[in-house]
């Protein structure tokens, strides 16, 4: 996408990854990113959102970026009543990161667009990948290996856009930083749908493995 500078401020936590054309929520206390988030706002309104390495450090300015992340625009935000400011970016174009330009008060990195968004959707392929995915989150064995989903989620899931649909799932399925990152650094959207359904598989043979370990648990101490 053209217009986007070659550097941006970026939002940087240890759990937080943004897929290009999906929408993310994000809830804002640290001072810095508050500082940022507000100049973002009255300027261009886009910036990176980029995982980071070090889960320990929570300095913004200081913790290690990962390689990748995605540059994006705030589409809506307001201010709450303690203080935080809640906002909803939309991904625009995965990102490759470069040297930071500036760390304070808040950090600006230099960016190479990857070009994620120009490539083309293979419709069938993704719509094919769409239906599979359904299919299994209905499955009562799904649920009942993952838990109950919240009210109406399948049925926001099924009328998403494909790139919300990846998102969303993410979120349903409780996915680790490090699977969405493993997502975020796919090439566009019908690769990263296809491994969607690869992650789902992988999510419920863990989670019906620890489900068995711990029913075998659970007979060993009620002799």
């Amino acid at each position: 996408m053209s217009g986007i500078p070659t550097s941006l401020p970026v939002f940087c936590m240890p759990n937080t990854v943004l897929l290009p054309g999906a929408d993310l929520p994000l809830l804002i206390f640290n001072p810095a990113h508050q500082q940022m988030i507000s100049e973002v706002i009255a300027g261009s309104r886009m910036m990176v959102v980029c995982q980071t390495e070090d889960f320990l450090n929570n300095d913004p300015a200081k913790a290690k970026l990962r390689d990748v992340g995605t540059a994006g625009v705030i589409v809506t935000h307001n201010k709450l009543r303690n203080g935080g400011i809640n906002i909803f970016i939309r991904g625009i174009d995965k990102v490759i990161i470069g040297k930071d330009v500036s760390t304070r008060p808040y950090r600006e990195v230099e960016i190479e667009l990857c070009g994620d968004g120009s490539i083309e959707m293979d419709e069938l392929l993704v719509r094919e990948q769409r239906a599979s995915i359904m299919r299994k989150l209905y499955q009562g064995s799904c649920q009942k290996v993952l838990g109950p989903f919240p009210d109406g989620s399948l049925d926001r899931l099924s009328h998403s856009t494909s790139a919300n649909f990846v998102a969303l799932c993410t979120r349903l399925l409780a996915l680790s930083a490090d699977r969405m990152y493993d997502l975020l650094e796919m090439d566009g959207l019908n690769e990263r749908i296809k491994g969607l359904s690869g992650l789902i598989n992988e999510v419920l043979l863990e989670k019906a493995v620890m489900a068995d370990c711990e029913d075998s648990d659970d007979g060993e101490y009620s002799h």
